[in-house]
């Protein structure tokens, strides 16, 4: 059974990725996002940040790029592992990581990564997967 959570114990936010409403000309508008979906789309956001490309916020998002060359090894993920609990508990106060995964997939150069969380406000545990292109990496 899903538990609904209230908006206003986690807030409301622009949707990730940015989107325009499909209502008409003129009643067009930014979509929203409430909830454990804004929660879910802000921690995407930050794992697939490059720390360093936001102009007015350097210092936002994950180290994951960092990696390139590196090879698809234990000492590597633990890397990723280190480089995912550091952003997400950095920027996503609204929520406590509870578990992670990282899984290489070489034959499609992507990297999966499996998020466990609790949200603090309603003590609800979720989880995502977030699929990383590897193919700029050489992982």
């Amino acid at each position: 059974m899903a538990v609904k959570v209230s908006s206003s114990k986690i807030g409301t936010g622009v949707a990730f990725p940015f989107e325009i409403s499909a209502q008409g000309a003129s009643k067009a508008g930014i979509v929203d996002a409430t909830g454990r979906d804004l929660i879910i789309m802000s921690i995407r956001q930050i794992i697939g940040t490059i720390l360093g490309s936001r102009v007015m916020r350097r210092d936002f998002g994950s180290r994951i790029q960092d990696i390139p060359f590196e090879p698809a090894d234990e000492s590597t993920v633990a890397l990723i592992r280190h480089f995912v609990v550091d952003a997400v508990t950095r920027w996503e106060k609204r929520v406590r990581l509870t578990g992670l995964s990282v899984q290489f997939n070489p034959t499609i150069s992507q990297l999966q990564i499996a998020v466990t969380f609790r949200i603090r406000a309603t003590n609800v545990e979720e989880s995502l997967t977030v699929d990383v292109d590897t193919s700029n990496m050489g992982v």
